[in-house]
């Protein structure tokens, strides 16, 4: 699927599939309460005074209206399953997908995508890099805008920093004074989708798992 916007939460989609669910046994009773009125009134009538033919078809239509409805919602139930993520092809849609969360990333030589989102009112934004430890082992100078930096773990000279966790902080400055800081969300390629207790867990290219409620964006395959 296309950036699944959506991407979902799961819990919206049981509550809206439950709803859709009882929608439809509500329409089964009444198409099957419509169709034995309907069969009742044409053995029971008067054979010198029959239906009228036009409101026979009147009924006729009805009839199918009520039939229609039905698996209208059987339908939209199937859609929501799969949107939801609460069967096997609709978990598969997940896989490839790039999604945004917020997670200290693990770096393995492979540049990653971190979003960046600065203050408005910043006129300076600096993408700041600390090890597990916490110790700060770079600070990159950033485009003022919202956008998607590629940060490739390098240094200024081009020494590749060590595998391992890092946290990706942004900070937003104005008029030199610090106005803002907070953890920079990354894009991640989503390797496995799995059902847990009626949840969506991913599986991310680094290993981790994450619920798919923690999903903030996703991008196309």
């Amino acid at each position: 699927m296309d950036a699944i916007s959506a991407v979902g939460a799961n819990t919206q989609a049981n509550q809206t599939t439950s709803h859709n669910s009882k929608a439809a046994t509500s329409a089964a009773t009444d198409f099957k309460t419509f169709l034995n009125l309907l069969t009742a009134q044409m053995k029971n009538q008067d054979p010198l005074k029959p239906l009228d033919s036009t409101a026979f078809v009147a009924q006729l239509a009805s009839f199918s209206s009520v039939e229609q409805q039905i698996r209208t919602n059987d339908s939209l139930a199937e859609i929501q399953q799969l949107l939801g993520g609460a069967s096997p092809s609709g978990l598969s849609s997940w896989i490839g997908v790039q999604v945004q969360v917020l997670k200290d990333p693990q770096f393995e030589g492979v540049p990653i995508d971190v979003f960046i989102a600065p203050n408005a009112e910043a006129d300076r934004v600096d993408l700041v890099v600390q090890n597990a430890a916490g110790e700060e082992v770079q600070r990159l100078s950033v485009p003022v805008r919202t956008d998607v930096y590629p940060w490739a773990g390098t240094l200024a000279d081009g020494t590749p920093l060590g595998n391992g966790t890092y946290r990706l902080s942004v900070e937003s400055f104005k008029d030199g004074t610090l106005i803002d800081n907070r953890q920079a969300p990354i894009y991640d390629e989503v390797i496995e989708a799995r059902l847990d207790n009626g949840a969506t867990f991913l599986v991310l290219r680094d290993g981790s798992a994450l619920k798919s409620d923690q999903v903030t964006a996703v991008r196309g395959k």
